[in-house]
């Protein structure tokens, strides 16, 4: 089953991705979950990626949550494990920039991996994902 969330696109030359993932949206039985960001063309890159923990994710039995984004061949090609279990909230939004070009489709994953839990123990929670994508 493909998991899609919605977006709100940001126009500009270079398409803005911005999403506010709640956690209410988790289904997974299992301890991970993947969520479809973006569908990047043939010929177009990933151009900048931030993340901003908003709220602290919880849940029953939850020891951790991090939040890897990448594509399904590379869950953390575009950011390393960012932790959505924390004790204190960062003052600063986790920023990468690069240029990622493919010559096929491919999609943007937002993968969240839990320890301690499923992934559908999650009861709150928020994170601010935005994705800049561009022709190459």
């Amino acid at each position: 089953m493909r998991n899609s969330l919605p977006s709100r696109k940001l126009w500009s030359y270079h398409p803005t991705y911005e999403y506010t993932l709640s956690g209410n949206i988790f289904t997974s039985a299992t301890t991970s979950q993947n969520f479809t960001v973006v569908d990047v063309p043939a010929g177009w890159a990933v151009q900048s990626l931030s993340m901003r923990l908003i709220t602290q994710f919880a849940g029953v039995s939850l020891a951790g949550l991090v939040l890897k984004m990448g594509t399904s061949a590379n869950a953390n090609i575009f950011a390393p494990d960012f932790s959505l279990v924390q004790t204190a909230l960062p003052t600063t939004v986790v920023s990468y920039g690069f240029v990622q070009a493919s010559t096929v489709a491919h999609d943007i994953i937002a993968r969240f991996v839990a320890t301690g839990a499923s992934i559908n123990a999650i009861t709150a929670g928020k994170v601010e994902l935005t994705v800049n994508i561009g022709p190459v």
